[in-house]
């Protein structure tokens, strides 16, 4: 008996330790400055969750909208790598937006985020960098950054698993499955 107390206390520490490891930047980082930005902090089960391309990311993270939205983070130089996924918001489907990062003011990352693109993972070296800004040149869409988690120096950057989902049974293209883009044209 007291063989499976332990061996449940350890699982449930391993548990805890497993969740505790990643630092959402929108958790850990002072915001110094945004417009237009909307800042979903993760609180565990709880998180409000984040769609993108019709899946959800409820984990810590932001979106931006209109051409100028912007928001910056304090690192203070304390991180190294910051892996996150990024997309569009599930009611932006056909617009092109231009998501650039600037790490004390230096470019680090620019990219077009597509309307009809699923979300992608990136990995960035933010190494020393004390303000990081995240920038969108747009005219209609919204961009989503999701799983935003910050690695210390000595921490391999992993990405964030999902649960699998419930195997369902097999969909007819035309019957079943609603567009995912569709053009006026």
């Amino acid at each position: 008996m007291k063989k499976l107390i332990v061996l449940l206390a350890a699982f449930m520490l391993a548990n805890v330790q497993l969740f505790a490891q990643h630092t959402y930047l929108v958790n850990k980082c002072q915001v110094a400055d945004s417009d237009n930005c909307s800042i979903y902090k993760y609180n565990g089960k709880s998180s409000s969750k984040i769609l993108m391309a019709g899946d959800e990311y409820g984990y810590g993270g932001f979106s931006l909208w209109d051409e100028g939205a912007y928001v910056t983070f304090v690192l203070g130089g304390q991180y190294d790598v910051l892996t996150f996924t990024m997309g569009h918001d599930d009611r932006c489907t056909e617009d092109v937006g231009i998501v650039t990062i600037h790490g004390d003011g230096n470019k680090i990352f620019d990219e077009k985020v597509r309307g009809y693109e699923p979300p992608r993972v990136h990995t960035l070296n933010v190494a020393g960098v004390s303000q990081l800004t995240f920038k969108i040149a747009a005219t209609d869409i919204e961009v989503v950054v999701a799983d935003a988690i910050l690695w210390k120096a000595g921490q391999k950057p992993q990405p964030v698993t999902r649960p699998a989902k419930p195997a369902t049974s097999p969909k007819e293209l035309v019957k079943d499955i609603k567009p995912y883009y569709v053009s006026n044209f």
